[in-house]
């Protein structure tokens, strides 16, 4: 049986159309490759940004330090729901009223107007849509899942994953680039989520 992967159309910050005009890619011939290659990439940057890049329901739980603020790990956010409860129910008795903090979309930052959180493990509960919606993401992001898409589809067609240079026949040498590219470094630098909660 032949191996048919399909976009992972929860992580996938391309579309299969979208990757192969960057690719400039007609047919449909390589079609298995890049749906794989498009997961791959990016899975790898919701890795190295620490966060989820599409909207998705989210929900997370919160160790409690009697302080003011936390962070939501997938912004941009909206539709939060707190809640906190040091018996762990997190019934709707113990939701925190949408007046009594404010809420940063864009960063995730919660920071409480009147109060203090719980002290605890785990006794504050966060349920929210976090993340952006394909028409959303930012160019940075979208621009840096293009360029490593790009490279791992030009080390494929090469066959060249595990390889640093290689001779030609006329004496020529061609050497492979594996590191990041500096746009695709920034866009990460950009946009990396740094977990404080």
């Amino acid at each position: 049986m032949a191996y048919s992967p399909s976009l992972d159309s929860t992580n996938a910050i391309l579309t299969l159309d979208q990757a192969k005009h960057f690719l400039g890619e007609t047919g449909t011939g390589n079609d298995v490759t890049i749906t794989s290659m498009v997961n791959m990439v990016s899975w790898k940057l919701n890795s190295l940004l620490n966060r989820e890049v599409l909207a998705r329901n989210q929900t997370e739980y919160h160790d409690g330090n009697g302080g003011i603020e936390l962070w939501l790990r997938h912004p941009p956010v909206s539709g939060v729901t707190l809640y906190q409860d040091a018996a762990y129910a997190f019934g709707t008795d113990t939701i925190i009223a949408s007046g009594d903090y404010v809420c940063w979309s864009d960063t995730g930052q919660i920071v409480l107007t009147g109060n203090i959180f719980l002290n605890g493990p785990k006794v504050i509960y966060a349920t929210y849509s976090g993340g952006w919606a394909a028409a959303s993401i930012p160019w940075e992001i979208q621009g840096a899942a293009w360029e490593m898409l790009t490279k791992s589809y030009d080390l494929q067609e090469h066959r060249s994953w595990a390889t640093t240079s290689r001779s030609n026949d006329l004496g020529g040498m061609t050497a492979y680039n594996y590191q990041e590219l500096e746009s695709v470094k920034l866009a990460i630098a950009k946009y990396r989520k740094w977990v404080v909660s």
